[in-house]
């Protein structure tokens, strides 16, 4: 699910960890192990409406990391090293009839570098990602199910971000050139959240839509990585810190509007660890 909602943003606040605008010390960072799962029987048709379907599913393991190079520099990875998707037999409500196959292999990974040249009234900073076309496009018996997207895409985005105390918010916007017929797309969003002595709730607000500039054709499954494929999504998080720099997070992505892509909740549990400079 490249760039969709699935590029972590662990911001908190710059006591925390890093993200958004902030960038971590030189030999910090912010490294997290997740499973993520979506599945469902309705998928977004490109016109946005609901259209009942067989079952569809994926499941991916994933390797998130931040680390700070220098003051102003951090590099970042995604790596979706396991993915699952599955596909079950029968005809949607539009006629569409779907083949039960499975697809088990590497997913697409995604290659940052941010840079944070403002630090005063609040922080920004700019980074560029580079989507790797690791995960097979043609996977499976039917070679209709994607387990990436087959595109070697560059995303330039710029995020704002301030602390208030406790809480901190975030504002981002980024364009993604893509390649392999896919049309380009704009992304922009939100984030807010709160800190609690070792509780942290997070609101993430994300949306993606295409340039229509691609003549990529689809395929019968719908899944994540369609071209055209636009979102409004919603993902309330909770992460819980203990001392020794390890925690959990748990997140639930919701989307309120979509086209292409597969309608059901994206649910991610994580293990974090926060690498940080002894004193």
């Amino acid at each position: 699910m490249k760039n969709i909602i699935i590029i972590p943003l662990f911001l908190l606040s710059t006591i925390v960890f890093a993200g958004g605008g902030w960038v971590p010390n030189k030999g910090e960072g912010f490294f997290m192990l997740s499973q993520r799962s979506i599945s469902g029987n309705y998928y977004f048709s490109e016109k946005g409406t609901a259209v009942n379907s067989p079952n569809f599913s994926i499941l991916t393991t994933n390797v998130f990391a931040e680390y700070g190079l220098g003051k102003k520099w951090a590099a970042l990875l995604y790596s979706p090293f396991i993915t699952i998707a599955q596909q079950g037999s029968g005809i949607d409500q539009l006629g569409n009839n779907f083949t039960a196959d499975k697809a088990l292999g590497l997913g697409d990974i995604d290659l940052g570098l941010k840079y944070n040249f403002y630090n005063k009234t609040f922080v920004a900073s700019a980074s560029l990602y580079i989507g790797i076309p690791s995960g097979n496009y043609n996977a499976g018996n039917t070679k209709n199910l994607h387990l990436g997207d087959g595109d070697l895409s560059q995303l330039f985005r710029l995020d704002a971000s301030q602390s208030f105390g406790k809480n901190y918010a975030n504002i981002y916007a980024g364009f993604n050139n893509r390649n392999a017929y896919f049309s380009d797309d704009v992304q922009f969003g939100a984030e807010a959240g709160r800190r609690f002595p070792s509780l942290y709730l997070i609101l993430k607000i994300d949306a993606r839509l295409p340039l229509y500039n691609g003549s990529r054709n689809e395929t019968e499954s719908f899944g994540i990585y369609s071209n055209n494929l636009s979102y409004l999504g919603i993902t309330p998080q909770i992460l819980y810190e203990f001392k020794n720099n390890f925690g959990l997070s748990l997140e639930a992505g919701f989307a309120a509007f979509g086209k292409n892509i597969i309608a059901a909740p994206s649910i991610t549990a994580g293990l974090f660890y926060k690498l940080k400079k002894k004193n």
